[in-house]
């Protein structure tokens, strides 16, 4: 289950990002705990980011704002956490900057990780000038290499995490290509059946044998949904699908009448051959079962399309 909350996380920059900006606040309360007569700003910051947090996730805002206007906020947390603690030889200052280049590059926002890294140096040589200028030179050359160091691997990691979501969405797009294609040199008609249908019993698993046991069910799965619904149109007539339709969007059988220019005992003897060939006993069960068979045209064809026939054509 974790996996796939990764990949949902992986393939929505916006949901990514704010489960990324979490940090903020436990980073600030590790810095109250860690040196706790100075954590006053780090107790402020962490407490408006918490709660800024948690009102946008009770508020269902998570997956609905741009990640760039929640990453602008973590910007600000960092800045107030940096000058808060600009003077104090104690408390990193700059704990919170390598977070802001790990979210810009997780959503491959490249121009602003550049400029946010070249300010995030130039913070650095201000927070070491005034360190200087307060009397507190550089106490060990692992202080600016820790920051230099945090930064290049909040770097890498935000990278890596945008380099991923492209692989799994072109993925995502070559196989929707190969089911649609496949649905066209069917014949099938209707609309494809959707990634997950295919994917829901696949190991989220690297290994060469689980992705080998992956594509064979997805090619299997493919396979009995393409027989399904084969069976399902040899099985039914063509004014018989063409009334199948009507029934599932919830027409009566007098406006079906209507609308294919029949009588409505016509359109009621459809319904009874689609019941019996179906093998079920009521409108709403044949509608399901056109869905397990696939039969049911994509939302966008009219219904003009549908009516196309002429009335006393094909087994009136």
């Amino acid at each position: 289950m974790w996996l796939r909350n990764l990949r949902a996380v992986v393939e929505n920059p916006t949901l990514m990002v704010h489960r990324i900006r979490f940090v903020v606040p436990v980073l600030c309360a590790g810095q109250v705990l860690a040196e706790p007569s100075h954590g006053a700003v780090a107790a402020v910051v962490g407490a408006v980011a918490l709660f800024d947090w948690t009102w946008q996730w009770g508020m269902g805002r998570a997956g609905t704002r741009e990640p760039g206007w929640t990453i602008f906020h973590d910007g600000l947390y960092a800045f107030a956490f940096y000058l808060g603690y600009l003077s104090d030889p104690v408390v990193p200052a700059m704990l919170l900057a390598p977070l802001l280049l790990l979210e810009l590059l997780a959503i491959s926002a490249i121009r602003a990780a550049c400029l946010v890294a070249v300010l995030e140096l130039m913070a650095l040589g201000l927070r070491m000038g005034v360190m200087a200028a307060h009397g507190h030179p550089l106490i060990h050359p692992a202080w600016p290499l820790g920051v230099l160091t945090a930064m290049s691997v909040a770097s890498l990691l935000g990278f890596y995490i945008s380099e991923l979501r492209r692989v799994l969405l072109q993925s995502r797009s070559l196989l929707n290509t190969l089911i649609a294609e496949a649905w066209r040199v069917s014949g099938a008609n209707g609309e494809p059946p959707e990634l997950e249908q295919l994917l829901g019993r696949v190991p989220f698993d690297a290994t060469q044998d689980a992705i080998a046991q992956g594509c064979r069910l997805f090619g299997r799965r493919l396979v009995e949904i393409l027989q399904a619904q084969a069976r399902g149109v040899q099985l039914l007539t063509p004014r018989e699908r063409e009334v199948l339709q009507f029934m599932a969007k919830g027409y009566s059988y007098h406006t079906i009448a209507s609308i294919l220019q029949v009588s409505e005992g016509t359109v009621r003897a459809h319904a009874a051959n689609i019941l019996r060939k179906a093998e079920v006993h009521s409108k709403a069960e044949a509608v399901r079962w056109a869905q397990r068979h696939h039969l049911l045209l994509t939302p966008n064809v009219r219904e003009g399309n549908l009516s196309a026939v002429e009335p006393g054509a094909e087994g009136e």
